[in-house]
């Protein structure tokens, strides 16, 4: 192998575009480009959010500027501020709050006519608390001749969708054009994962994996790509210390009993 096919971080440039995923990334970047709303990704732990917000990034690129925040360790309104204008590559200490939100509109606008708009990804969206979240909703409403200058993005496991659903976030409900839900893998799509990744690394699948070792990872993993990268890469570990040609089941099971623990 010319690469490690299953490494723990994710890499933009090994994507597998199930039919699914391409569906729910055109849906946002169809909202984001027209300015339609807000856009809202939500999907269980560990199926691919944060490489599709990787992909979301390369296809608006071209046209808008981009920030990913890519966690929701925001204590205060005014950290959530200066790490946006951190990204716009603005001053961003000593102000107040309010100060900050002035200093953010204008940094905003002078993006144009480079790019046509800010795009912000947030990434973990479930963990911020309702005040961010309104906060974000604001930063949404800013427009100049009747097109919006942030396209906002909102991305986080199921739980973003009950705290959405909250009286007190009716203002951002209403503004919400996308709404898509990432679900696992299929069984033939695990397959076709598994496949996609080792021929990226450089190898053949047929060659590295027994076929009943394959139906296994599958049926373990239950068509979560996390899943299916942890068991994969350490099943080739164990392979490759005891000198093994290919995984077979008993490596599998061997790799399952150690991840458990």
């Amino acid at each position: 192998l010319k690469r490690r096919p299953f490494a723990a971080t994710p890499d933009p440039l090994c994507f597998l575009s199930t039919a699914a995923t391409q569906s729910a990334l055109d849906e946002i970047v169809v909202c984001a480009e027209q300015g339609q709303g807000i856009a809202v990704l939500s999907a269980p732990a560990g199926t691919g959010k944060t490489l599709l917000c990787e992909r979301l990034r390369s296809e608006l690129a071209e046209r808008f500027e981009i920030i990913i925040l890519p966690h929701a360790s925001f204590l205060t309104r005014r950290a959530l501020l200066q790490t946006i204008l951190c990204e716009l590559n603005h001053s961003y200490r000593i102000q107040d709050e309010q100060e900050l939100r002035l200093e953010l509109i204008p940094a905003i606008r002078s993006l144009r006519p480079q790019r046509e708009a800010l795009v912000l990804i947030c990434d973990e969206a479930h963990q911020l608390p309702e005040e961010l979240l309104e906060e974000l909703r604001i930063l949404a409403d800013l427009a100049e001749r009747g097109r919006p200058l942030v396209r906002l993005v909102l991305v986080g496991q199921l739980g973003l969708e009950e705290t959405l659903a909250l009286p007190s976030l009716e203002a951002l409900s209403q503004r919400i054009r996308a709404h898509v839900c990432l679900e696992p893998l299929s069984h033939v799509d695990s397959l076709d994962y598994i496949d996609y990744r080792i021929t990226w690394a450089g190898g053949r699948t047929e060659e590295i994996f027994d076929p009943e070792a394959l139906e296994l990872v599958c049926r373990a993993a239950d068509g979560v790509p996390r899943c299916l990268n942890q068991l994969c890469d350490h099943a080739l570990l164990l392979a490759y210390v005891a000198e093994m040609p290919t995984v077979t089941v008993e490596v599998i099971r061997e790799a399952l009993h150690d991840l458990r623990q």
